[in-house]
């Protein structure tokens, strides 16, 4: 599903809330702290810890490479055989260096 930021105020406290299929995925509360580690939390992903989510009945890690091949839009990066082509791992390096800044940010890296 699509990705929504949107402000919220609690008082008077105003929050940066990431959401992704109605689930909070991540805040940035300035009241918290300082600093982005006090400020930013991931408590919403329930992979916070790993490079990658990994479904808890099987063990198997979901990269970004397995979510574009479940979406039409990304067909065309993948040939007859299912093989992801380069712009694919360029996508997906860049995804997951990004998700690792985000939880070297957040402290947990």
């Amino acid at each position: 599903g699509a990705v929504a930021v949107r402000w919220r105020c609690n008082g008077d406290t105003i929050a940066i809330q990431w959401r992704r299929n109605g689930d909070t995925m991540a805040t940035q509360c300035p009241r918290k702290g300082d600093t982005i580690r006090e400020r930013l939390d991931l408590v919403g992903n329930p992979s916070r810890n790993q490079d990658w989510h990994t479904v808890p009945k099987t063990g198997e890690s979901l990269t970004f490479i397995d979510f574009a091949r479940s979406e039409g839009r990304f067909a065309k990066h993948f040939d007859r055989e299912g093989t992801p082509s380069e712009v694919m791992h360029e996508a997906s390096q860049e995804r997951l260096d990004n998700w690792r800044t985000l939880q070297e940010l957040a402290g947990i890296r």
